[in-house]
């Protein structure tokens, strides 16, 4: 297992106490089952590392139980839903392709434009909710170009580097037999 799981964890024992901290939520069964759900699934990423697909699921299925936990109760929205929302996306931009991090974006601003119906927010709440999510989602884009133009660089500067490691190689023994010749 590598650090980032583990910081990963460290940040969501951070948030979560203060979401529900923070906001007048109590918990019905159905909210505590899919608060459990979501730590589940939170421990179970490690098992598939490999698997992007499989991963990709799992962070659809966190973003709808958190949809499911934050439901808007008498039409009031909690804005610890936006917090929470932010870091299954981070994560998920964190470990997951381009195209599969999009589709985990796409699941969560549906999820969030249905709770958005459901609640009566101004029109300035409203804004500063979408210009939230839209920067968010703007840096988290941002952030996977930089790791894959790292990645490729990373993988540019090892295929010089074995090739230097060869070349020299070729030069010692080229010496070599450059020596022994003049010996003979």
């Amino acid at each position: 297992m590598n650090k980032t799981y583990f910081m990963w964890i460290a940040i969501h024992c951070l948030v979560w106490p203060l979401a529900f901290w923070g906001s007048d939520l109590t918990l019905s069964l159905q909210q505590l089952s899919s608060f459990c759900l979501f730590l589940i699934i939170l421990f179970l990423f490690p098992l598939f590392a490999d698997k992007s697909l499989l991963q990709t699921i799992l962070f659809s299925t966190q973003t709808l139980t958190l949809l499911h936990i934050f439901y808007p109760v008498n039409q009031a929205f909690n804005p610890y839903l936006l917090l929470v929302q932010a870091l299954v996306l981070a994560e998920a931009v964190f470990r997951l392709s381009l195209l599969q991090s999009m589709v985990v974006m796409l699941v969560q601003f549906v999820g969030l434009c249905s709770i958005l119906l459901q609640t009566s927010l101004s029109t300035n709440q409203l804004a500063w909710v979408g210009l939230f999510y839209l920067l968010t989602m703007i840096g988290l884009l941002y952030f996977q170009l930089v790791k894959r133009r790292e990645i490729e660089v990373r993988e540019k500067n090892d295929a010089l580097l074995d090739e230097y490691r060869r070349m020299k190689r070729q030069l010692v023994t080229e010496e070599e037999h450059a020596r022994q010749d003049e010996r003979m």
